[in-house]
């Protein structure tokens, strides 16, 4: 499943316990892809109900999977403080880049 189901992402704060983790909201198609991925994964024991999240080839984060999660919401919890939830949110909601950048060229100014 790729980031292109993903309408929304935000971190957001438990009110009860104080913690922070990263909520991914899907449009239709990604929430029937998201719970049908979950259902499968949630089947396996640790540590093979973990799912990778990848960005650009890189994993920035593998939560383990208990349970179907239906109703197309996610939360991912974590050791988060507010700022790397944010930080999580924001790349996950940033996506895969449609075509790799490449350096043309680099200029330094310099003063005077």
């Amino acid at each position: 499943m790729d980031g292109a189901h993903v309408s929304s992402t935000k971190a957001v704060r438990d009110p009860r316990t104080g913690t922070w983790r990263a909520r991914l909201d899907f449009d239709s198609v990604g929430g029937r892809q998201f719970s049908g991925m979950t259902g499968s994964l949630a089947t396996n024991a640790a540590p093979r109900n973990q799912m990778a999240v990848v960005l650009d080839g890189s994993v920035i984060s593998a939560p383990s999977v208990g349970r179907r999660l239906d109703g197309g919401t996610a939360d991912i919890y974590g050791s988060f403080t507010r700022e790397s939830a944010e930080q999580l949110a924001a790349t996950l909601g940033s996506g895969a880049l449609p075509t790799p950048l490449t350096v043309m060229s680099v200029t330094s100014l310099r003063r005077p």
